[in-house]
């Protein structure tokens, strides 16, 4: 119950004064039909046995008026329940959407998207369906109370004789919800899985169909399916059988009980007796109702219980980037940016061994290798989206993980080899780089990107829906699009990963003025791909698994026919091939 007592303390407890009132409506609603239980008996001696006839003539206005308050105490529970409910579910989907956002990037290579989402959506809507049964929790027991204080009220050992039957409902119960509570946290566990075949078949549905993946796709959703299908059905048929057992065990003892009183009493039953047994049984037998909602808010708890317990390990993760004590503000970088002894690893294996150099500013180098050397892994450590190992990154002089985080981050622009586009206008996406930014400057930073005309071909120009990830433009369009925000950002860094290594050479070379624009003035660290878009880097920095094995000027690394000979020389021939071909 360690959660739940969480989530009162964080969610609840501010809220209390509501609690409060709801109480207090829920005890009106749930008086009604004890009340009317306990007054029938006496209503009907009277009417019938005591000819006071004049007592009919105000039944329906008192029936009328006990009503009335049961339902409006009902609506204004349910009514403030419901806000408590919906305002909470807020703030939950809001922490638990934040704490993704905020989380560093190992935590997202770990954790699989589809898990993610599921604990957005999945979770908190188990949690959801907790707090709409809040206005019952408030209101049934408060009616079962009623209803055994009018059994006790009337004959107290024949009320005990049939709660015998308490002590084994309770089990039950308890029973029941332990049951429920393991299967929910292995359906929420599949649900992630079936949620991530699901965004990794969407996003890749082009390549799916151009490989005729569309069998094997089906298949590997089934098999996720299936278990969670399977699953569903366990929890389902522990929560179909719990309600008719309880029912059976309360209908049986009452049953049991009422036999050996009508079949076996020694005393002759008169009207006042038979009120009473009347009275009690039927008081026993409405507690029914209660019992077997409260059965299905115990059910309702044990799944909300266990995704509670799996959205708190989720808001209790800490991002492994975070700031120091009394940060350094970098309010714009001066100097130098310095590699010293700088080794990286993601898993187990080294990425980066020992890199040391200089990048001053103004400067433009290149990162140079075969896949896997780490040149991304360079690109990713100067941003702050991981910490190295072994080392240290020094930026004007200090260490880089003295400064503030999103000062570091205001500093840097990156375009990538994936534009990473939002399905909004193209106005929107370029403002991101600079939310503040005049519709002046989105259109200023869009012709410096050569993407000002292509945008004006469009059919709502700089309002036009991109769709997701940007699907209605073209890869060239695309990167465009990026280098305009790159260039709106204007930071003094710029990180320029494979960038146009998926274009066709037409679009690079439009792409490729782009970057001249965006380039100038600026600290640029080119990785590179194609060797024909690095010719006028200052020097080229070569990596071979992890090692930085040579570094100097284009010029000066071909004399020396080493790493960077080879790549070149092998680019050269099958540039000759593709012309000849």
């Amino acid at each position: 119950m360690k959660v739940m007592k969480r989530f009162y303390f964080e969610y609840v407890k501010s809220r209390m004064w509501l609690f409060v009132a709801a109480v207090f409506l829920g005890i009106i609603a749930s008086a009604v039909e004890p009340g009317l239980l306990f007054y029938a008996g006496d209503f009907i001696i009277d009417l019938f046995k005591n000819k006071q006839q004049e007592l009919l003539k105000v039944l329906p206005l008192a029936i009328f008026i006990f009503f009335t308050i049961q339902n409006i105490a009902k609506a204004g529970l349910a009514y403030i329940a419901k806000y408590v409910g919906e305002k909470i579910i807020y703030e939950l989907r809001e922490n638990v959407f934040n704490k993704c956002i905020d989380l560093s990037l190992d935590y997202h290579q770990k954790a699989s998207t589809g898990t993610l989402i599921s604990r957005v959506t999945y979770d908190i809507e188990m949690v959801n369906y907790f707090l709409y049964s809040v206005p019952g929790l408030i209101k049934e027991p408060f009616t079962i109370i009623g209803l055994l204080f009018v059994s006790f009220i009337r004959n107290w050992k024949l009320t005990l004789g049939v709660l015998i039957i308490t002590p084994l409902c309770i089990f039950l119960m308890k029973k029941v919800g332990e049951a429920i509570k393991k299967y929910s946290h292995r359906i929420q566990v599949q649900f992630g899985d079936v949620n991530q075949v699901l965004q990794e078949s969407f996003y890749g549905i082009q390549m799916i169909q151009g490989f005729n993946l569309e069998k094997e796709i089906k298949e590997r959703f089934v098999k996720k399916l299936a278990p969670y299908f399977r699953s569903k059905m366990k929890s389902n048929g522990v929560e179909v059988i719990s309600t008719p057992l309880v029912d059976f065990l309360g209908i049986s003892f009452i049953c049991l009980i009422l036999f050996f009183l009508l079949n076996y009493s020694q005393h002759k039953i008169e009207a006042e007796s038979f009120r009473d047994v009347a009275t009690i049984f039927i008081a026993l037998g409405m507690l029914l109702v209660p019992l077997r909602r409260l059965n299905g808010y115990n059910i309702s708890t044990q799944k909300t219980l266990s995704a509670l317990e799996r959205i708190f390990s989720l808001l209790d993760s800490q991002p492994t980037i975070q700031n120091r004590e009394n940060p350094i503000m970098l309010k714009e970088f001066e100097k130098e940016l310095v590699f010293e002894n700088v080794s990286f690893k993601y898993h187990k294996d080294w990425v980066l061994k020992d890199i040391s150099f200089k990048v001053k500013k103004g400067e433009s180098i290149a990162l140079v290798g075969a896949s896997g050397a780490g040149k991304s892994t360079i690109a990713n450590v100067i941003p702050l989206f991981y910490y190295v190992n072994e080392g240290v990154i020094y930026l004007d002089g200090y260490n880089i993980k003295d400064y503030d985080v999103v000062s570091i981050r205001k500093n840097i622009a990156t375009v990538s080899q994936e534009s990473i586009l939002f399905n909004d206008t193209i106005y929107e996406n370029i403002r991101f780089g600079k939310p503040e930014a005049t519709c002046e400057d989105i259109q200023k930073a869009a012709q410096a990107a050569y993407a000002h005309e292509f945008i004006l071909t469009l059919p709502n120009q700089y309002q036009t829906h991109i769709g997701d990830r940007g699907i209605k433009l073209s890869g060239g369009q695309k990167q465009r699009i990026a280098i305009a925000r790159a260039i709106l950002k204007n930071a003094p860094i710029l990180i320029l990963d494979e960038a146009t290594s998926a274009l066709d050479s037409e679009s690079e070379r439009i792409v490729q003025k782009a970057f001249d624009s965006l380039m100038e003035g600026r600290t640029v660290i080119v990785i590179a791909h194609r060797l024909s878009t690095i010719e006028n880097v200052d020097r080229i920095l070569v990596l071979d698994q992890g090692h930085l094995v040579e570094e100097g000027t284009r010029e000066e690394l071909l004399r020396t026919k080493g790493h960077f000979h080879r790549f070149y020389t092998l680019q050269k021939i099958q540039t000759y091939t593709e012309t000849a071909l």
